[in-house]
């Protein structure tokens, strides 16, 4: 593995504070089904019958969605199936809104601070810390839950055009690479963005047939979209592993 420009790590102040947290909706009052009142027919030569009512049972309200917890976020069993071993940091019972939601961030001249709620309008309610254990180098996770998967998507799209005014730099900068999206269903996916270092910079854009160094990865399953920003140094094939286990780890 390359180390990473040790101006982009994210030192263990980013995320080890308290990070996590859970919004919980009310649950919606059940519609009731007004009583109505039974009915009967007298005729000479008969007794009254009595026309049942219909049940005044109102009708179930919708389970509300499954909160996002920590099972929904990567793991080391995550990172471990990716070759890479990780240390977990307990997240402490809430989250960091103000936290930086992409590398795309205020250290490069192009890009101002960006956080989740700036991007989608969305804080995060949930939020992960890694270290690698061989080198301290880190990885950050933020998730959240849209209003329907509709909303999630336009989230993701508004995480990944985030990315994009990092896709060149000048010679000698770091650089994003060029986006890589997998769908796994309709309402499942993820692209991701390698990164590359000051070094690797050298025509003012990601070099070709050279592996990333870490990135940025995006993903959805249905309402739920989530964001990690990987400061170790992976490579195609495990950004692409881990965006995946990202994705699927959110149903």
């Amino acid at each position: 593995m390359r180390p990473l420009h040790a101006g982009l790590i994210c030192v263990a102040a980013v995320g080890l504070g308290g990070l996590t947290g859970t919004y919980v909706l009310p649950d919606a009052s059940p519609a009731r089904t007004a009583p109505v009142p039974s009915t009967s027919v007298v005729t000479p030569t008969t007794r009254p019958t009595a026309t049942p009512s219909p049940s005044l049972t109102p009708s179930p309200s919708p389970s509300p969605a499954k909160r996002l917890t920590e099972s929904d976020l990567l793991s080391v069993r995550s990172f471990a199936d990716q070759s890479v071993a990780v240390t977990s940091y307990p997240q402490g019972g809430k989250t960091d809104p103000s936290m930086d939601a992409t590398l795309c961030v205020a250290d490069d001249p192009h890009a101002g601070k960006r956080t989740l709620h700036d991007l989608t309008g969305h804080d995060p309610t949930l939020q992960g810390y890694w270290t690698e254990t061989d080198d301290g180098y880190a990885a950050g996770q933020l998730a959240s839950t849209a209003d329907d998967p509709a909303d999630a998507e336009d989230s993701v799209t508004a995480l990944v055009a985030a990315q994009r005014p990092c896709l060149a730099a000048k010679p000698g900068h770091w650089v994003l690479g060029p986006a890589r999206t997998a769908d796994f269903s309709s309402t499942r996916s993820a692209t991701w963005f390698g990164y590359f270092p000051d070094e690797q910079n050298t025509e003012g854009r990601a070099p070709d047939d050279v592996e990333p160094c870490g990135g940025t990865l995006v993903a959805r399953n249905g309402a739920r979209f989530t964001v990690v920003n990987v400061r170790m140094c992976l490579d195609e094939g495990q950004l692409a592993g881990l965006s995946e286990a990202a994705s699927e780890r959110l149903g």
